[in-house]
């Protein structure tokens, strides 16, 4: 029952929070490219301060590590809920031509 209401509510309050931060932060044309100036600023500030430590290139930071982690576990639970799928699937036809297999095997065992 908890499952009946979980998923669906919990569809219903993601939705309400992407509409409430798409109308409390709406990104139009001019919002991106005010985002991609100051982005770019950051990173001539930090390509200078790189350059007077004598290094050429940024490390890379945590958020590339992040997202790729968070990638490799959504395809891990993409894959295994798929295979899950697949596997309920395969066992209950296998269990269904086994019962079906038994029940005329036993069936004709009793009829003659």
């Amino acid at each position: 029952m908890a499952l009946r209401i979980g998923i669906p509510g919990l569809t219903l309050v993601a939705m309400f929070v992407f509409l409430a931060a798409m109308r409390f932060y709406p990104l139009g044309k001019n919002r991106v490219e005010e985002v991609y100036r100051r982005l770019e600023e950051i990173h001539r500030e930090n390509m200078k301060v790189l350059a007077r430590l004598g290094r050429t290139a940024a490390v890379p930071g945590a958020g590339g590590m992040i997202l790729f982690s968070l990638c490799i576990s959504g395809s891990f639970f993409v894959f295994f809920f798929f295979g899950l799928l697949l596997m309920g699937l395969l066992m209950r036809t296998l269990f269904w031509m086994l019962e079906g297999g038994i029940f005329t095997f036993v069936s004709q065992m009793f009829s003659s």
